[in-house]
């Protein structure tokens, strides 16, 4: 009696282990999905940020205070549509570039907003514009998963330095 127990037992583990296995086979997947699908979605932006620096320095030297503003809360969205799927993308994979990344759109959005809601929007872009343009550089021709921990924590640096 107790072997056919020892038996029931060993085969009700057995079903729990495959069922557990499939289980997280099957998230493992859905998880890099989500994260592609992440991946996916953050192209636009980071090429929209890349080139920010560039655009908003020839919008303050060249164009009306509403035209830049208008700029400026654009490329605020790209950063804040950055910040949302770097953090995502850190909270899925750990990875610290991820969360590094997020704080530097962060800082991007503050600047941005805080520019774009005072007086004086073409001069703080004009001041800030070397800063925006060396993020720019160093994201150029990226995808999100292709900013290596080194870029992260250079493109972190630089947006500590913006000034509002």
């Amino acid at each position: 009696m107790s072997s056919k127990w020892l038996q029931a037992t060993v085969l009700i583990l057995i079903v729990y282990a495959a069922f557990a296995t499939y289980h997280w086979i099957s998230s493992s997947e859905r998880l890099e999905e989500l994260n592609s699908l992440l991946i996916s979605l953050s192209d636009m932006p980071t090429f929209k940020i890349s080139e920010a620096g560039s655009m908003l320095e020839h919008l303050a030297e060249n164009s009306s205070e509403e035209v830049l503003r208008e700029r400026v809360f654009h490329y605020a969205s790209s950063a804040r549509t950055l910040k949302y799927v770097s953090l995502a993308l850190y909270k899925t994979t750990g990875e610290e570039r991820y969360r590094l990344l997020s704080t530097t759109m962060s800082n991007i959005e503050a600047f941005l907003n805080t520019a774009g809601n005072h007086q004086g929007t073409k001069d703080r872009i004009i001041e800030n514009a070397e800063i925006l343009k060396k993020i720019g550089e160093l994201l150029y021709g990226k995808r999100i998963c292709d900013v290596s921990e080194e870029i992260a924590e250079k493109v972190f640096n630089l947006s500590s330095e913006l000034q509002t």
